[in-house]
């Protein structure tokens, strides 16, 4: 069963099951408003009027009494006017005589030769579906995606051949193809078309693309934005509209003119009209009745269809769009047509794998290129490019001995201890609000400043650097490295941000006499045996409370290289 199923599948026939079913729907309505859109009401009506006496006898007649002889007399002339009226066999229609006479007038619905037009179609997408080549042909995918056209066209074909054959033979045979018949034939011939329309639009393009083009677009071709002939969602809803709203209006005006016309002209001329033409009034509303209700079942079943080409793949991508607000960007959107929807999801995806490229050079580079610098520049435009005086705590960390010890690794396994150092020294960085403005060989320079949003940069600055001081005792204790020292110096200042480089290439740092100092400043650290100096200025910056929590020793006063007076530095224990 399993394996029947399969290669239903891959034969594609629930595709010719859909169209058939579209189809046998549209003929059926179409049909029945055809087939009484002819029926002879006037002489019903006559027939009824002059037989009065015959059908009361025998309506009246109870179950006793049906088999007396003033019934069956009744019933027996009942036939005799019922056949010299209508003939034997009661009015043989027109249908059966031009079915009978012309074998051509059978083919009024060349169903074999649209099936044979649909094979021709999706050849190539048969080929593609039995052959094992994970690349989708051109042709195979442009079959697919205007498949929905197709299957939309070809009833029209079909209803205007059958509408050319009724008039052909007709006209042959000189019965009646006057305006009121031309008429019924082209109502019937919209009711078919759109009928059909309808359906192979909102039913058999759902299988098209969920049965179909799943099984033609494979790997990354189901989410790649895909062109072709579809229908759009203006042509479907127009569609939708003028089949199950339209049709139904025109028709339930049109169907009791035209049979009530002769009411019009009594009406007019100050006719009597009797009560038995009431009869003639009936018949035709029972029929517009009947049609509407079709109309209206197939109206709910458009309520559920374009809730599952619409509402429901717009759903799913509106969580989808949920889920990369979130921050999730493997999510993808399958495109399986052409339309509206299907270029919607097309788009979609081209905007994740962009937003997924940019997040992998922002993930890349913000390794090496401040994040927060980049989180200013787009969001507040804070930064003023050219160059602006800004109040920052700036730290210098730098490995003690670097020299000697480099001369024992190669330059493949110096590059991984110092990742490895670095990996642990950033993050106390990052935590405090800090951002790293670059690695210069084993040395780190961090700023700590209110233009990234930081108001306490002197105190983050000295949090940052107790906080590396512990992790660098655990970056010793894990072994993997001989033990190292290292020092860190901190100043605060005014300095100069901007962009430096050249219009090709620039880098915005941060450059004047503050960044020099905490240069110097981490320099001191071999003088001093200690691992982390703080300047005076910063340490004038920091609050009772948050001294009163660490341990600082005031230093004599030194002198730094390219300073002409002596600045004050206290150590942290």
């Amino acid at each position: 069963m399993i394996k029947i199923r399969k290669l239903a599948g891959k034969l594609l026939l629930p595709l010719y099951f859909y169209f058939t079913l579209s189809l046998i729907l549209s003929s059926i309505v179409s049909g029945f408003f055809e087939h009484f859109s002819f029926m002879p009401f006037a002489e019903i009506t006559e027939l009824i009027k002059d037989n009065r006496s015959n059908i009361e006898t025998i309506f009246k007649a109870g179950e006793e009494m049906e088999d007396s002889p003033e019934v069956l007399q009744s019933e027996m002339k009942l036939e005799e006017e019922i056949a010299s009226r209508f003939g034997e066999e009661g009015r043989m229609s027109v249908e059966h005589i031009l079915y009978d006479k012309y074998p051509l007038y059978r083919t009024k619905s060349p169903v074999f030769f649209l099936y044979l037009l649909i094979l021709i179609w999706l050849w190539p997408v048969y080929r593609h579906i039995f052959s094992r080549d994970t690349d989708t042909p051109d042709r195979a995918a442009r079959r697919v995606l205007n498949l929905s056209l197709v299957l939309f066209i070809l009833p029209w074909i079909s209803g205007l051949w059958g509408l050319f054959v009724k008039l052909h033979f007709r006209s042959l045979e000189g019965y009646d193809s006057s305006g009121a018949v031309l008429g019924n034939f082209l109502a019937s011939y919209l009711m078919y078309g759109s009928l059909a329309g309808f359906f192979n639009s909102w039913y058999t393009s759902r299988y098209i693309n969920n049965g179909i083009a799943r099984k033609v677009f494979r790997g990354e071709h189901v989410f790649t934005l895909k062109k072709g002939r579809s229908l759009n969602l203006t042509t479907r809803m127009l569609l939708l509209i003028f089949s199950l709203g339209m049709i139904p209006l025109i028709l339930s005006v049109y169907i009791p003119v035209v049979f009530n016309f002769w009411l019009f002209e009594a009406l007019s001329s100050n006719q009597p009209v009797d009560v038995m033409d009431v009869g003639r009034i009936v018949g035709p509303v029972l029929i517009v009745a009947l049609v509407n209700s079709f109309f209206l079942l197939c109206l709910i079943a458009a309520v559920f269809s374009f809730k599952k080409n619409i509402q429901w793949p717009l759903n799913i991508l509106i969580e989808r769009m949920q889920q990369v607000a979130k921050g999730d960007f493997s999510c993808r959107s399958s495109v399986l047509s052409s339309d509206e929807i299907g270029n919607m999801k097309g788009h979609f995806n081209n905007m994740v794998e962009g937003l997924e490229e940019r997040e992998k050079l922002r993930d890349t580079f913000g390794k090496f290129v401040s994040i927060e610098i980049a989180k200013k520049l787009t969001e507040t435009q804070g930064i003023d490019l050219a160059g602006e005086e800004i109040e920052t705590t700036v730290m210098f960390a730098d490995i003690r001995s670097f020299t000697s010890l480099s001369e024992g690794y190669s330059p493949r396994e110096l590059i991984e201890f110092l990742n490895e150092y670095f990996s642990f020294m950033v993050k106390p960085i990052m935590e405090n609000e800090g951002v790293i403005n670059k690695f210069i060989g084993d040395c780190i320079m961090a700023v700590f400043s209110p233009v990234f949003g930081l108001e306490n940069h002197a105190e983050a600055a000295v949090k940052a650097s107790l906080a590396m001081r512990e992790v660098l005792k655990e970056f010793n204790r894990s072994g993997k490295y001989p033990a190292i020292r290292h020092g860190i110096g901190i100043h605060t200042g005014l300095l100069i941000a901007g962009n430096v480089g050249a219009e090709s290439r620039k880098e915005y740092t941060v450059i004047g006499d503050t960044v020099n100092v905490a240069s110097r400043i981490e320099s001191q650290t071999k003088v001093y045996n200690t691992d982390i100096l703080i300047s005076e200025s910063t340490c004038d910056l920091l609050s009772p409370d948050f001294l009163g929590n660490i341990k600082t020793m005031r230093n004599e006063p030194v002198i730094v290289r390219g300073k002409s007076r002596p600045i004050t530095l206290y150590s942290l224990g």
